[in-house]
């Protein structure tokens, strides 16, 4: 990582930076303002308002959503509803506390853009003194989870389009799964080279579109003939709710999408407002979640399946419709989860290598082939 100085003389990457509230910058006419990182950033492909704000539905609302009506088994339909609007509320409150503090420290160290591990290292050494020594290695700890979160999510969306597709394919023919997540790798491992994010807004734009289709659909068949509510727990055994919590919040937790939407949006400022692109996106992520949850649950009890999509009707054709909807989709999905992992090792280890390379697209390739084998593996 490189240690150039500003004109202040601190380090802007380095760990002896010294942070200053107070650091302004000149105006034309000479009079003294504050730092604004917003007007510093310097992007080649910025996304719109718009734009980011289908990127993070289509990064907030994967295949975790289908998840949820196991997850209000664990808990009961009561806890369920109330806890999932809570770490919804929660999920958001903690993304725009960690946007607002990028921010804060962009200012004090007088640079545009400072990631996530960055800004965990410069938040530990100027914190309470017991966690400075961990500063130096916190951003590669933080990197290493970031990266091994997103490409797991990669690895589950194999399993989904695979589950899902080879329900389908049974109604014709009986398919082993391996050679359907085969077939499936190999389709996914096309999307894996798609370089600029700006190119993967109308895939996430399309994968909206599909996923709200199959959404639609499935709730028809899931309202069709609902059981009363009280057919199903209000409250379960305390020792199902780690699994609620753990199942909900894994499938809530988008921070490297977050992160990497916020960094490259063409007005950044947009994204904490009250009625910005988190609020309108998390909004929607926790209705959803909370919709598919409670309604599912009703629907098919402790019968539920691991993907509520896997417990639709399988010789129904509209039902097979949405099967193939959904894994659509997540198809389209995979190359955004994928590229915020890429885009972490490139950013923070590879990029002196790269601009140092002769031939720096074969050294981009090889680190991405590299990690769709270990997402297959």
């Amino acid at each position: 990582m490189s240690h150039s100085k500003n004109d202040d003389g601190s380090q802007k990457d380095g760990v002896s930076v010294e942070m200053s509230p107070s650091v302004t910058q000149p105006t034309t006419n000479g009079i003294q303002r504050p730092y604004d990182p917003y007007e510093h950033r310097e992007l080649k492909n910025p996304a719109t308002d718009a734009e980011s704000i289908v990127l993070l539905l289509r990064g907030c609302m994967g295949t975790g959503i289908l998840a949820m009506p196991e997850a209000f088994s664990q808990s009961g339909l009561l806890i369920g509803t109330v806890f999932t609007i809570i770490l919804g509320s929660l999920t958001t409150y903690c993304l725009h506390v960690l946007a607002r503090s990028q921010y804060e420290m962009c200012k004090w160290l007088r640079v545009p853009i400072l990631n996530y591990p960055d800004s965990m290292r410069v938040a530990l050494e100027h914190g309470p003194p017991v966690f400075r020594p961990f500063a130096g290695v916190s951003g590669v700890v933080v990197d290493f989870f970031l990266v091994l979160y997103q490409l797991g999510m990669c690895s589950v969306y194999i399993v989904f389009i695979a589950d899902n597709l080879k329900q389908v394919l049974d109604q014709f023919w009986v398919v082993d799964v391996r050679l359907v997540m085969t077939a499936t790798f190999v389709a996914l491992f096309v999307t894996c080279f798609i370089r600029n994010i700006r190119h993967l807004a109308p895939l996430a734009q399309l994968a909206n579109v599909l996923m709200l289709f199959s959404f639609v659909v499935m709730m028809f068949f899931i309202l069709h003939n609902l059981p009363p509510l009280s057919t199903v727990p209000m409250v379960r055994s305390p020792k199902g709710f780690v699994r609620f919590f753990t199942t909900t919040l894994f499938a809530m937790s988008a921070i490297g999408v977050v992160v990497s939407v916020e960094r490259n949006m063409k007005t950044p400022a947009s994204f904490g407002k009250r009625y910005g692109v988190l609020n309108i996106s998390m909004g929607a992520t926790t209705l959803a979640y909370t919709c598919i949850g409670f309604f599912g649950f009703v629907k098919y009890g402790d019968d539920i399946e691991a993907s509520v999509s896997l417990n639709l009707p399988r010789e129904n054709i509209l039902s097979q419709v949405v099967k193939i909807a959904f894994s659509l989709s997540i198809f389209f999905t995979f190359a955004l989860q994928f590229y915020v992992a890429v885009e972490i090792i490139l950013s923070n280890y590879l990029k002196r290598i790269i601009e140092e390379s002769k031939k720096p697209r074969i050294v981009e390739n090889i680190l991405r082939t590299f990690l769709a084998l270990c997402i297959l593996l």
